[in-house]
């Protein structure tokens, strides 16, 4: 059924023929009900409103074809695959697993970020899921993962070159390359994450970037010394 923009599914199987009839910017409506859709591509940007069964299986998920976005409303458990390429995908209260794929993906979220996250091949946002997204936005803050879920940012460098005051999430390594004066390195640590696994590898940091750690609370806490070896009674370090 067909509405001002809405398209309305009420009977089994038929999740799949409401796509199929909605036109770009519509919202399909799935009433609570168990459905064998299996899964759905979208080829058109849509919302989908649907409604979580009393019990059993939802039965039906999205994969991103040539639409790059998808946005979830309602408090159904429903499952996104995105594609290669940047993909927007919001969440709905339901317990959402959203999967990026490949591409600078992005999940948006209702409220404001957690106090912290942890790190793992998939991360938790309250009952979502999310794995290989780069960026998870909040009413309040985005946070950008680095080398943790998949995302393609695996170093901190990396999304530091592509970000800018976005809070960042992760395994945060930083080395000589990463800032160059205490003012950039005081702005970035402020972007830091809570459950971030921060390390400093001092290695070839000039007389500056080593000022600049020490003076750095984050940072002279997270140095990471080179070895040190002792032969013949002489220390040699290196």
């Amino acid at each position: 059924m067909l509405r001002s923009g809405n398209v309305f599914v009420t009977s089994a199987n038929a999740v799949a023929r409401g796509v199929a009839v909605a036109v770009a910017g519509n919202t399909v409506n799935v009433q609570a009900g168990n459905y064998a859709n299996g899964n759905i591509t979208l080829n058109k940007v849509l919302t989908v409103n649907g409604a979580a069964p009393a019990s059993g299986a939802l039965g039906y998920s999205f994969t991103l074809g040539t639409a790059d976005s998808l946005v979830l409303a309602g408090d159904a458990a429903i499952d996104v695959t995105g594609n290669g390429n940047a993909n927007a995908i919001t969440a709905n209260s339901g317990a959402n697993a959203i999967d990026g794929s490949t591409g600078i993906d992005t999940a948006t979220f209702a409220g404001n970020a957690p106090a912290s996250l942890t790190a793992g091949s998939t991360i938790s946002v309250g009952a979502d899921s999310v794995t290989n997204v780069e960026k998870l936005v909040f009413d309040d803050a985005t946070v950008v993962l680095v080398g943790t879920g998949g995302s393609e940012y695996a170093t901190l460098n990396a999304a530091i070159a592509a970000t800018t005051t976005e809070k960042l999430f992760g395994t945060l390594a930083i080395n000589s390359s990463t800032f160059a004066t205490a003012a950039e390195l005081d702005a970035l640590t402020a972007r830091f994450y809570s459950g971030s696994s921060v390390s400093v590898d001092v290695l070839g940091m000039n007389a500056t970037q080593l000022a600049a750690v020490a003076g750095n609370a984050t940072a002279s806490a997270a140095v990471v010394y080179p070895p040190v070896q002792v032969s013949a009674g002489a220390t040699n370090t290196g």
